[in-house]
């Protein structure tokens, strides 16, 4: 049985106990959509590569993503060195890299139950 996301008054339940914001009308079935399908910056990507003080900006429409973990993973894992991402700037996640270098896989460190 296929799932689509659909809008259920403010928010779509895709899984139970998670809530999206309610603008996540997506045109696929939900088991079809990746984490980036429900990410906040996903329609304007340009707003997360900014550098300064506007950084805080990015980072704080972060702290509101329901994909915040998945977007930082995807950044420690495949060494992407610019841009806000999973909240952390370019500096924290060098940082965070520089204190864990042992670490391969940020993903298996994490428990997505």
């Amino acid at each position: 049985m296929i799932r689509f996301v659909t809008r259920l008054s403010n928010s779509a339940r895709l899984t139970p106990g998670i809530d999206f914001p309610g603008d996540f009308d997506l045109p696929r079935p939900a088991e079809l959509c990746t984490w980036v399908d429900y990410a906040l910056c996903r329609g304007e990507p340009d707003q997360m590569f900014v550098r300064g003080a506007a950084q805080r900006e990015a980072a704080a429409l972060c702290r509101r993503c329901p994909v915040i973990l998945q977007c930082g993973i995807e950044a420690l894992d495949n060494g992407i060195e610019y841009g806000v991402w999973g909240g952390m700037t370019e500096r924290k996640r060098r940082a965070l890299l520089k204190l864990h270098p042992n670490v391969e896989s940020w993903a298996d460190l994490v428990d997505f139950v």
